[in-house]
């Protein structure tokens, strides 16, 4: 079974980006957890690991994520969170619009 991190990477490379340590490190922290994510999260998820990446880098690798369609922006949060690339469930990578939706409870914000 391919990881998130494996398909991240395989994806970019056919679109001809690099792949660099600090995308992949990005790409590994979004594989680890399930629950989204802000940069400044990554940040310290990296941090605890003893790996550095400034802010800025990981928005625009967030960025890079999400135009093509490796990840979500959940609007209401700024936060982001891995598309499901497996399983019967998996969103559609190649599929412009949005694959589906991203709820938020207004109870408890989760």
């Amino acid at each position: 079974m391919r990881t998130y991190t494996d398909f991240v990477i395989t994806h970019l490379k056919k679109l001809g980006f690099r792949i660099t340590k600090q995308r992949r490190l990005v790409a590994e922290v979004l594989d680890r957890v399930n629950n989204p994510l802000s940069a400044y999260d990554i940040k310290d998820l990296l941090q605890e690991h003893g790996e550095t990446i400034d802010t800025v880098s990981i928005y625009r690798i967030l960025d890079c994520f999400e135009e093509n369609q490796l990840i979500h922006r959940v609007l209401a949060t700024g936060k982001v969170v891995k598309c499901n690339l497996e399983g019967e469930t998996h969103c559609q990578v190649h599929h412009k619009d949005r694959c589906h939706y991203l709820l938020i409870c207004n109870h408890c914000g989760q």
